[in-house]
């Protein structure tokens, strides 16, 4: 049996990347779903993209989104690879333009270059601090430009304070990473939330 030390911020991603909880009591048990968990979501992201690749071979592409203002530029920030992977396929297939990054830096240079209707970021990117920097770098350019880019910072962490702080610096929302974000940050983006909320304040 081969044993190996993992340190505490390398647990902390394997679980992020699992869109776990971290459990209490860390064991093979726990390491071997959380990496099973990785690998089914990588093979289905992976499936969906072939078929779709497949499919706009055969036939003309749909694209089923048509923004107002002919912008639908999406740029996606997260040190973690599955998590830009997931929003980048699943962005696409619904006719959106990506551009991803893995570190604020490279953010900052994607967004002083193109003009982008939303900026999706993980708030430990890789850290807390770097993070808030992301988002005040972004804000700042926002209302000095007078662009009207949406920032929607993601987390694993949901800590009702992270999400003051980003509020209070401006981001437009701030989503926990729980079953079904990914497509719910999909509707928000599409403009689907708003519709229905116009609709329930009809009725």
């Amino acid at each position: 049996m081969i044993s190996v030390e993992l340190s505490e911020a390398t647990i902390k991603k394997l679980f992020k990347m699992a869109s776990s909880e971290i459990p209490s009591t860390i064991g093979d048990f726990e390491v071997s779903n959380a990496l099973d968990k990785i690998g089914k979501t990588i093979s289905s992201l992976t499936a969906s993209a072939v078929a779709d690749t497949k499919k706009s071979m055969g036939q003309n592409a749909q694209v089923h989104f048509s923004p107002e203002a002919g912008n639908n530029n999406i740029l996606i920030v997260d040190d973690i690879g599955v998590v830009t992977y997931q929003l980048k396929v699943l962005f696409e297939k619904h006719g959106f333009s990506v551009e991803t990054a893995k570190d604020i830096y490279t953010a900052v240079n994607h967004f002083k270059k193109n003009c982008f209707s939303y900026i999706i970021m993980d708030l430990f990117v890789s850290t807390e601090r770097e993070g808030f920097i992301l988002l005040d770098e972004v804000k700042k350019i926002i209302n000095r430009d007078g662009l009207d880019t949406k920032v929607i910072v993601i987390t694993a962490s949901g800590k009702a304070e992270h999400k003051l702080k980003c509020l209070n610096k401006g981001a437009d929302k701030f989503m926990s990473k729980e079953q079904g974000w990914q497509e719910e940050i999909l509707s928000i983006c599409m403009g689907k939330e708003e519709e229905e909320s116009e609709e329930e304040s009809e009725v």
